[in-house]
């Protein structure tokens, strides 16, 4: 039989890891990115306008730390994996999931949120393990 080292398949506690890495980073990154972006754009966006700057970037946010965050659990479980794809897939499944509902103008900030949050916390751990070495 095959450990999963040898199969390239990630142990369930080292996906769990990345994933509460994903999720704990992001979350961060979000807030940071959400009142960043209130302090650069607050002259320039007026209003309900800002606060939708805000929430856009708040989940761009939460795709860095995200990515980051599965690279960090999984390293700290001896994983080997690619931080860098773990970042580019969730910033690009973020930034999907924001055009995707907005241009089909279906679900507002509770769609977005929802389907956003585990799209990005799934390709962040997708992302890391996609070029995994044994």
């Amino acid at each position: 039989m095959r450990s999963p080292a040898t199969t390239g398949i990630p142990p369930v506690p080292a996906l769990l890891a990345e994933a509460v890495g994903a999720i704990v980073c992001g979350m961060l990154l979000a807030i940071g990115f959400g009142i960043a972006a209130g302090y650069l754009f607050a002259s320039v966006v007026p209003g309900m306008g800002l606060l939708a700057v805000q929430v856009f970037a708040a989940l761009l946010g939460f795709g860095v730390g995200a990515g980051g965050g599965a690279a960090v659990g999984g390293r700290l479980l001896k994983q080997r994996g690619s931080w860098w794809l773990a970042m580019l897939l969730s910033v690009l499944g973020g930034a999907m999931v924001i055009l995707i509902l907005r241009l089909l103008n279906v679900g507002g900030l509770g769609g977005i949120l929802g389907v956003g949050f585990p799209v990005v916390v799934l390709l962040a751990v997708l992302g890391y393990n996609l070029r995994r070495r044994p």
